[in-house]
């Protein structure tokens, strides 16, 4: 496997800060690397046109404007990422493409891939996302160029991902080159686990880092600050919508932080409570919490029927290295909600 120098994600998302650009909605056409829904096609063709859409410095003219100051702006050069918007719009199934992103709906798996279960019973498809499509608006982000990823979780959402047991109630799988399928869902799958089909729109923009990373220079700021620099990251990650679906970027976080989760609990310390934080192995865990990073955040989306409990979001995670090379199944999964 190639490895990159330590740090050389951090360089990859300064140098794409110089711009965005989005696939055209699938009104327009299908996303790239899709054809049409017939099983036993592989997902090729055509490849929609690209257009520049955000600001080289969209975040940090935005934040100017609340009045934070030049000299934390500095510092947060180091930490804003690149990210794709993911803007979803209800249509029928029959209209999504084979190989279309998506959420929600059925998903067009490899024809060899078994569905995934958890405990017996089978994970709710969440997401399809066209790694083509991607590569389109983000050239240099650290994600595959071709083929596709696939989110799933259990449609009780029991697991909130603080417990090591949580191991397995969601999946991603990611494949390329291959023949694809339209899958129907599992009949044993329950209501709560069957999503409307949403078509998906991608938009690539900068993302800055959530108040409650304790890297953000102005975290502990007065709560006006508080509140303004939260308002700056919804409307960079949604600002047509209150849904905020993204890839990659930073976690628009509702219950607080979730890297030091992910660091322990993924290595099986419980930190549903204080105790886990005060394991024996937190500490050394802790210093290896930032090689975790965002990998899909889904809202609760109307349109989609999904609601992660109480108008909440999931977060899949995912540590820089096994993105790097391609170890999705080692993600982690966190359900965050009011």
């Amino acid at each position: 496997m190639t490895r990159l120098l330590p740090g050389a994600l951090v360089v990859i998302a300064v140098a794409w800060a110089a711009g965005g650009c989005r696939t055209q909605d699938a009104a327009s056409g299908p996303d790239a690397g899709a054809t049409s829904p017939i099983a036993g096609t592989k997902a090729r063709q055509p490849v929609p046109v690209a257009r520049h859409q955000t600001a080289r410095n969209a975040w940090r003219s935005q934040l100017e404007d609340i009045g934070i100051e030049a000299r934390h702006l500095d510092s947060l050069t180091k930490l804003v990422r690149p990210a794709i918007r993911l803007e979803s719009r209800k249509v029928a199934q029959a209209d999504l493409w084979l190989g279309q992103s998506r959420l929600g709906g059925e998903p067009d798996l490899p024809t060899k891939f078994k569905w995934p279960v958890y405990k017996g019973k089978p994970l709710a498809f969440v997401a399809q996302l066209n790694m083509e499509a991607a590569a389109r608006v983000m050239p240099s982000a650290p994600l595959p160029k071709r083929g596709h990823l696939w989110f799933f979780y259990a449609p009780e959402q029991q697991n909130w991902g603080f417990d090591p047991r949580d191991r397995g109630s969601s999946v991603v799988h990611y494949e390329a080159d291959v023949t694809l399928e339209r899958r129907a869902l599992p009949r044993e799958l329950p209501q709560a686990g069957r999503f409307q089909p949403c078509a998906v729109a991608m938009v690539s923009y900068v993302d800055i880092p959530s108040m409650e990373d304790e890297r953000n220079p102005l975290m502990g700021a007065d709560d006006e600050t508080l509140e303004s620099y939260s308002d700056v990251q919804d409307k960079l990650a949604s600002p047509n919508s209150d849904i905020a679906h993204k890839l990659l970027g930073h976690a628009q976080t509702i219950q607080g932080a979730m890297e030091l989760e992910c660091a322990l609990t993924s290595s099986g310390i419980y930190t549903g409570d204080a105790s886990g934080y005060k394991d024996r192995r937190a500490a050394k865990l802790a210093k290896s919490q930032y090689d975790w990073r965002l990998l899909l955040q889904v809202d609760s989306d109307e349109h989609a029927g999904m609601m992660w409990g109480d108008a909440g979001r999931i977060y899949y995670w995912i540590r820089d290295q096994d993105l790097l090379e391609r170890r999705f199944d080692k993600s982690w999964l966190v359900l965050q909600c009011y």
